[in-house]
């Protein structure tokens, strides 16, 4: 729990703090402090998906997706994929990522 609230504290800070976040959530800053205070008991592993989803774009970081690529063992890394690419080229680009992290040393 200790990781989510700090990641909450995370994202809040770069995106600009507790009243425009709280705005930007549609949550009262009450809340979104409870939910980053390690004193309270508000577990932020509770919310919903969009909470997390929203909050990440509201800060522009990737840290919650970075989070959970991480607790599954997982490093995400840029890619140069653009949004109009063909199937193909993405299934091709993430199998030859994942062979190559599958040969990095630990």
């Amino acid at each position: 729990m200790e990781d989510a609230k700090n990641l909450v504290r995370d994202l809040v800070k770069k995106g600009g703090g507790y009243k425009a976040a709280a705005g930007w959530l549609r949550l009262s800053v009450t809340r979104l402090h409870d939910l980053g205070n390690p004193r309270k008991d508000d577990d932020p592993r509770n919310q919903k998906l969009s909470f997390w989803l929203d909050l990440e774009e509201f800060s522009g970081s990737d840290g919650f997706r970075d989070a959970l690529a991480k607790d599954a063992g997982f490093v995400l890394m840029p890619t140069d994929i653009g949004p109009h690419a063909d199937m193909q080229t993405v299934l091709t680009r993430i199998v030859d990522t994942i062979n190559t992290a599958r040969k990095e040393p630990q």
